[in-house]
């Protein structure tokens, strides 16, 4: 009588561990969780704000525009002398995420023609996490 070795896995055995490690994922992946994306993306859509309100300013028409950026209870808007400016013609308006909050409370900075503004801190806070975004005063951020 030939004795056969078997090399490798039977299809039910492959099945089932792979039916067990979709359920352990199911349970253990939320847990692990973090709120750093929410706060990352804020911090991404205020730099995007405030690099399109300089933009704005550094292709104004005339030097008398002056473009303002403000952020408070969590909204980002962009006027341009008084008047909301158009982002692919939809209201330029962003909403930082979830529980994200920022100091100081009530921000509004604006910007020449150069694309200069007064220097500024921001901090964001999401629980016990912080990012700071450092203004120059040539507009540019870090």
């Amino acid at each position: 009588m030939i004795q056969r070795i078997h090399k490798g896995f039977s299809l039910i055995e492959l099945l089932a561990i792979i039916t067990i490690m979709g359920v352990l994922s199911v349970l253990v992946i939320p847990r692990l969780s973090f709120t750093q994306p929410d706060l990352f993306q804020s911090r991404v859509h205020l730099v995007q704000a405030l690099n399109t309100a300089r933009h704005t300013a550094l292709f104004s028409s005339t030097r008398a525009d002056r473009v303002q950026l403000s952020l408070s209870n969590n909204t980002i808007s962009i006027r341009k002398n008084m008047v909301d400016i158009n982002r692919s013609g939809v209201h330029y308006s962003n909403i930082l995420l979830g529980n994200v909050r920022h100091e100081p409370q009530s921000i509004l900075l604006s910007f020449n023609n150069l694309g200069e503004t007064q220097a500024k801190k921001i901090s964001l806070f999401l629980g016990d996490q912080r990012e700071d975004i450092v203004i120059h005063s040539t507009g540019f951020v870090q």
